[in-house]
């Protein structure tokens, strides 16, 4: 093929798919970029600030995506102007491609550890039922630390391998330099009128596959196994529940009143299941509050839809390109250059494309509506608003540190007088009043756990209990 053949071809693919992959990307990114920002703000507007786990681990992902969205929020500036060509509004050098590769890898891979971090923080307190402290203490230097020396480890390799090179959708990514003028050149030589050596990033190849192993297929496989243990358990309580009764989820000791009872393990068990029974019948008569059960189930289990509500949003951002990298081994996916040359594109190949650059940008977004789904849901519930709006409140309280509240109603009349046969049946109501009141105490007590296991779970999760500077009104 002559130099003018795939330069036209080059320009076909420029002004047309390559731009719209370059807009829908970084479009996608200043989304992600101002969510990401938000969320940060919230977190520090928010009562407990950075004195949960659970907020620092949210602060580290959206700092990660900070990076990765700034880097993806340029248009295609960074590629170098010499591939002019064939990316849309390049316009930099060597330099600016390997700063905004290594800015954008360290935030992708940072972020998808930390992804990974989360779900591991979910496992440690639904299934090892591990304190606040002890996590503190014990778990969450890896928490922070795994992500932190991944990303630069793996970032910093690449940039020393000379791996950022210009893409054909206006981004520099972990690849070799192989753009159409350099199709049959042998590496390390330099085509006349460009100063890019053809095969610049070669030598290094094999970090691209540590890239992917490391980086991008590790943490999904320990997400996956995370939840597939949170589920396992959550499960396990309720059919012990369904058994036992309430009293069942009491009944087990820590490690340590284990090892200082100085009882064996059958006695242990036996203890275990007496007790249980115990329990469960104490439930029956009244005697134990019944709603324990659901309302500490209650809890186990919006901690786990919660750690679900994470993952979906790590997955959907990233599965595009966990499957290209699938697609690409086996040989299915046709490289731009190669259809230069003659080689056909799969029908699907460039919907999928587009897909794919429009979802990986996302996770900040898709991170902030998982963050504020709990407080939305409570708003919509208070006011009666839709989804939307709801979501809408909680962000203007999240961001004001207020508690929002509707607006005071004109009041209404006095409710009539009460009719003679109304007091009669008052009076006959009271007669029962005494039984009433005792057989509507074990539901008030259920009702009142049911209560702070919810609150319970909010002041765990950070959300829905922002520091109430004042009450303003809010049109609904």
């Amino acid at each position: 093929m002559s130099d003018a053949d795939y330069h036209d071809k080059a320009e076909e693919w420029r002004t047309g798919h390559g731009k719209n992959m370059s807009i829908v990307r970084s479009t996608v990114a200043i989304v992600s970029l101002i969510s990401s920002a938000l969320l940060i703000s919230i977190i520090f507007m928010h009562r407990d600030r950075l004195s949960t786990t659970y907020h620092r681990l949210l602060l580290g992902m959206a700092i990660a995506d900070v990076l990765s969205s700034s880097s993806s929020a340029i248009f295609g500036v960074a590629v170098p102007s010499e591939m002019a060509y064939l990316s849309w509004n390049a316009s930099g050098n060597v330099a600016s491609c390997d700063a905004q590769g290594f800015i954008y890898a360290v935030g992708s891979i940072g972020g998808v550890w930390y992804s990974c971090s989360l779900n591991l923080y979910y496992l440690a307190k639904i299934k090892y039922a591990k304190s606040d402290g002890y996590i503190k203490r014990k778990v969450e230097p890896w928490l922070h630390g795994l992500p932190t020396v991944v990303a630069l480890a793996i970032s910093s390799a690449c940039l020393a391998g000379q791996l950022f090179n210009g893409s054909y959708s206006g981004t520099c990514a972990p690849l070799t330099h192989q753009p159409p003028h350099c199709y049959g050149v042998p590496d390390g030589e330099v085509v006349e009128g460009y100063t890019i050596p053809c095969g610049r990033g070669n030598d290094a190849k094999g970090l691209i596959y540590i890239v992917a192993i490391l980086g991008f297929l590790l943490p999904p496989i320990a997400i996956g196994v995370s939840l597939g243990m949170i589920y396992r358990n959550v499960r396990k309580q309720e059919q012990r529940i369904g058994r036992y009764g309430a009293g069942a989820l009491n009944v087990n000791t820590s490690p340590a009143e284990n090892e200082s009872s100085g009882a064996s393990n059958g006695n242990r068990r036996s203890v275990s299941i007496v007790s249980s029974l115990a329990a469960s019948v104490k439930g029956r008569f009244g005697k134990s509050s019944v709603s324990a059960a659901p309302a500490r189930n209650q809890g186990s289990r919006a901690v786990m839809y919660r750690a679900i509500s994470y993952a979906l949003a790590f997955f959907i951002t990233w599965i595009w390109f966990i499957v290209y990298m699938f697609l690409d081994i086996s040989g299915a996916w046709v490289h731009t250059v190669d259809a230069f040359y003659g080689e056909p594109i799969p029908a699907w190949q460039l919907p999928y494309d587009y897909c794919w650059q429009f979802f990986q940008q996302g996770q900040g977004f898709w991170t902030l509506v998982v963050f504020l789904q709990p407080k939305a849901s409570q708003m919509k519930s208070q006011f009666g608003v839709c989804l939307l709006r709801a979501f809408g409140i909680a962000l203007w309280s999240g961001l004001s540190g207020k508690k929002p509240r509707k607006k005071k109603e004109a009041k209404q009349s006095p409710p009539p007088a009460k009719s003679s046969q109304t007091a009669s049946s008052a009076d006959v109501g009271t007669t029962g009043g005494t039984h009433a009141h005792m057989s509507g105490s074990g539901q008030a007590k259920g009702e009142g756990i049911l209560d702070e296991a919810r609150e319970g779970e909010k002041a765990e999760e950070g959300v829905g209990a922002h520091q109430p500077i004042e009450e303003e009104a809010v049109d609904v």
